[in-house]
C-alpha cells in the first residue's frame, strides 16, 4: 500500500521487494527498494517501469542469477515456440529439482563463472542427481546464457562446460526379447490381468504393430481399418503455464515430434478381430458409467491414461504370470 510522505514534492511512497540476496547468516532474504511520486498514479507508473527493466535485464544492480532465470522462464522460456510442451516441462522440472537448491541459485549474476557452473555440475554428480537431469537442466542453461549473452547482461560461458557422460555397463546394452513361450503366456492369460480388456486390446495392439504406448493411447477408433492404423498423433503433455516457478502440464493429444512418425501400420486379420471384441466391451462400459470417447483406450470414467498408471497395471499383469 502506498503512503504519503513529505520528501520534497513527492507525496508518495511505496516500498517493494525487487529481489532477493543472501545475508550473513546464510538466508535468502528480499531486496526492498522505496518509490517515490507526486502522485499515485505516477508512482505506480514508476514502479510498473522498473519492474519491466526487471524483466528484460535492464536493472541489474539488485539482479540475482535465480531471480532473472525466473523471470527468463516466465516471460520466454514458457512461450518458445521450438520446444514441445513436454520437452520444455522436463527442462524446468530437472532446474528446479537440481538447479534452485544449490548456492549458485542465489548468487548474484555478476558473480557466477564457468568455474561456478561447473562446480555445481560436478556436485550434482557426486551427491548421486542422475546424469540425464543434469543434461536436461543444462539444456536450458544453454538457453538462459544465450539471452543473458543477447541482452548484455554478460558472456555466454555455457560452450565451456564439461557435462558428465552415462556410464555404460556393456555387459547390460543387449536387448532381450521374450521367448515366443513368454510371448504366447502373455495372449493367453488375459483373465488374469486387473483391467482384462483394456489390456488386452492394447497389448495385441502393441505386439502386432511395433507402435509406441503414446502413440496407441491416441488412437481412435477410426484410426483403425482394414487397410492399416494410421498413426498421426501421439498422447503427451501439453503446457498450462508456470506457477509458483513450475511448469504445470496436462495429459492431452498432441501432433507427434516429427512428420516422419506420422504414417500408416499394415494390419494383421487378429487385430480386426480384437478390436471388434474390444469395442463391444468398451460400449457396453460407456453405456454402464455413462460417458462417450472416440478413444480406444481410456479409463473406466472415460478419461486418458496417465501413461505411468498403465504400467503399473502391465508389470502387476507381467508379475502375476510369471513373466519378465
Amino acid at each position: 500500500m502506498a503512503i504519503k510522505t513529505d520528501k520534497g514534492n513527492n507525496k508518495w511512497r511505496k516500498d517493494v521487494v525487487v529481489g532477493h540476496r543472501v545475508n550473513t547468516a546464510g538466508n535468502v532474504v528480499p531486496v526492498r527498494k522505496s518509490f517515490y511520486g507526486r502522485t499515485k498514479a505516477e508512482l505506480q507508473d514508476k514502479i510498473d517501469q522498473y519492474k519491466e527493466n526487471q524483466r528484460n535485464g535492464i536493472e541489474n544492480r539488485t539482479q540475482y542469477f535465480g531471480v532473472l532465470a525466473d523471470g527468463w522462464i516466465e516471460t520466454f522460456f514458457q512461450h518458445d515456440g521450438t520446444l514441445k510442451d513436454s520437452s520444455k516441462k522436463r527442462y524446468i522440472d530437472a532446474w528446479n529439482r537440481s538447479i534452485r537448491p544449490l548456492p549458485l541459485y542465489t548468487m548474484r549474476l555478476n558473480e557466477v563463472s564457468a568455474r561456478t557452473l561447473q562446480g555445481s555440475y560436478n556436485k550434482l554428480v557426486s551427491s548421486g542427481t542422475p546424469v540425464s537431469e543434469i543434461k536436461q537442466a543444462h539444456k536450458l542453461m544453454r538457453r538462459f546464457y544465450k539471452y543473458i549473452d543477447l541482452e548484455g547482461l554478460g558472456r555466454d560461458v555455457t560452450g565451456s562446460l564439461t557435462v558428465p557422460k552415462e556410464k555404460t555397463n556393456k555387459a547390460n546394452e543387449e536387448i532381450i526379447t521374450w521367448t515366443d513361450d513368454e510371448v504366447r503366456t502373455i495372449l493367453n492369460n488375459f483373465d488374469l490381468a486387473d483391467s482384462r480388456f483394456r489390456l488386452r486390446f492394447l497389448i495385441v495392439l502393441a505386439y502386432f504393430t511395433g507402435c509406441r504406448k503414446s502413440e496407441l493411447l491416441a488412437l481412435t477408433y477410426d484410426d483403425i481399418t482394414p487397410e492399416g492404423v494410421r498413426i498421426a498423433k501421439t498422447l503427451g503433455e501439453t503446457s498450462e503455464g508456470l506457477q509458483d516457478g513450475r511448469m504445470v502440464s496436462r495429459i492431452s493429444v498432441t501432433d507427434p515430434k516429427t512428420a516422419s512418425s506420422v504414417r500408416t501400420v499394415p494390419v494383421d486379420p487378429v487385430v480386426l478381430e480384437e478390436l471388434a471384441i474390444h469395442k463391444k466391451w468398451h460400449l457396453a462400459e460407456q453405456l454402464r458409467n455413462k460417458y462417450r470417447t472416440p478413444y480406444i483406450f481410456t479409463t473406466d470414467s472415460g478419461e486418458h491414461y496417465e501413461p505411468k498408471n498403465l504400467d503399473r497395471a502391465l508389470f502387476r499383469y507381467y508379475k502375476r504370470i510369471g513373466v519378465d
